[in-house]
């Protein structure tokens, strides 16, 4: 079991990375301490 997690140590990283990420980020969404005032998309969409 030792070799194997040492032998994939990267992808375990970078999973448990965007594993906490994704938590923290609906975590945030869904509990957020203040009222939304614009929306999320706000600079990131295009407006025309």
């Amino acid at each position: 079991m030792r070799d194997w997690t040492f032998g994939h140590e990267p992808a375990l990283r970078l999973g448990f990375f965007f594993g906490v990420f994704v938590v923290m980020a609906v975590w945030e969404s869904v509990a957020a301490r203040r009222e939304l005032r614009q929306s999320r998309g706000g600079p990131w969409l295009i407006q025309t």
